[in-house]
């Protein structure tokens, strides 16, 4: 007999343990990400005035809180400061983007800044 069963039944038992493959995940709901250094001045601007008025925004509805006899609300503080850190971000992340590019400006301003004293 050319047929052994225990072959057959071991090729049967490693074909049932081999994973499926995973269905490849799409992110419907992310939005696509244009990279900082080639956003348009134009954009930019919106978006860091996009930033202020979120940031007046959120200290005016902080100041309409507070109230004599009512406990501070530090929450309103550490959400005022992610936003201004989104700001500052964005703000390095082009003036960076700037100096790899070997913009003059930006270096002129990085001169600027290295002459000043403290």
């Amino acid at each position: 007999m050319s047929n052994k069963p225990e072959t057959t039944v071991k090729a049967a038992a490693s074909t049932a343990t081999t994973k499926p493959e995973p269905a490849p995940v799409q992110p419907a709901d992310k939005p696509v990400r244009q990279p900082i250094a080639r956003m348009s001045v134009a954009e930019l601007k919106a978006t860091l005035d996009k930033f202020d008025a979120d940031i007046k925004a959120r200290v005016n509805t902080t100041l309409e809180q507070m109230a004599p006899g009512t406990p501070f609300n530090p929450a309103m503080v550490r959400d005022i400061a992610k936003v201004e850190a989104k700001k500052n971000r964005l703000l390095t992340t082009r003036f960076a983007a700037m100096l790899k590019k070997g913009h003059p400006e930006a270096k002129a301003i990085v001169e600027r800044l290295i002459a000043i004293e403290l």
